[in-house]
């Protein structure tokens, strides 16, 4: 298991991102409570696609796992609120 930890001023940020053998890769965000976060994801930071919606699981706490993450050798995410 990977994990990356990052502390950023500002909302949102990713908290914290795992990542499973050949399983998904989960972000944990910090975000403003009671607003949703999307999820965009890309491969060359220049050209970024929409690949879903966090779910707040707690008061500014964000989860999200990307199925789709075992199928790039890497990927950058970007999350807007």
């Amino acid at each position: 298991m990977t994990s990356v930890n990052v502390t950023v001023a500002g909302a949102p940020i990713i908290a914290r991102g795992d990542r499973q053998p050949a399983g998904p890769f989960h972000l944990r965000i910090l975000g403003l409570t009671g607003r949703p976060c999307a999820v965009l994801a890309s491969t060359d930071l220049v050209h970024w696609g929409p690949i879903g919606a966090a779910m707040e699981t707690a008061p500014g706490v964000f989860e999200f796992d990307d199925p789709d993450a075992s199928a790039y050798p890497v990927r950058f995410y970007l999350i807007r609120q």
